[in-house]
């Protein structure tokens, strides 16, 4: 593991942690050809990926989603924002995500979602929203959108 002076400190990187802040590098050097890989992101690196030109994010592999790095995110201008790592989400985070202006949100990893969540995943604007490890179709059937929930599908 590659180690860094801080404050005074040492502090041990793992192989995971390095490659994330290489890739936080190239991306906000304009090079996005590994975003995919990330499995951590900084708010640094969520502004960088805000202002790509591609259509489809696919951020599968991070597992926390902050409620600032959620507000840098809910700035790109794409189509399909997919986060399907993430096994929560703060209400803070839902917050924001529920500003994006695109049309497909893909969550599937969130197995559960507190009433705070659902009330701001219920106001985004976009068309479909992914959420296949839920199971709660009464709440999301006049949604005016297409949910994606657990053996069901929501075509309002």
């Amino acid at each position: 593991a590659r180690r860094k002076k801080l404050k005074g400190q040492i502090a041990d990187f793992s192989k995971e942690e390095t490659a994330d802040r290489e890739i936080w590098r190239e991306i906000c050097g304009g090079d996005f050809g590994r975003k995919h890989e990330l499995t951590k992101i900084s708010p640094e690196a969520a502004k960088c990926l805000s202002e790509w030109k591609g259509k489809d994010l696919f951020l599968s592999r991070l597992t926390h989603l902050s409620p600032g790095e959620a507000e840098c995110l809910a700035r790109w201008k794409g189509r399909w924002l997919s986060l399907n790592g993430l096994s929560e989400l703060s209400t803070e985070a839902a917050k924001y995500l529920s500003r994006w202006q695109g049309s497909r949100l893909s969550l599937n990893g969130l197995k559960e979602l507190s009433p705070e969540v659902m009330v701001y995943l219920y106001k985004w604007k976009g068309d479909e929203l992914e959420l296949v490890s839920l199971d709660h179709p009464n709440r999301w059937e006049k949604s005016g959108k297409r949910v994606h929930l657990a053996n069901k599908y929501i075509d309002n």
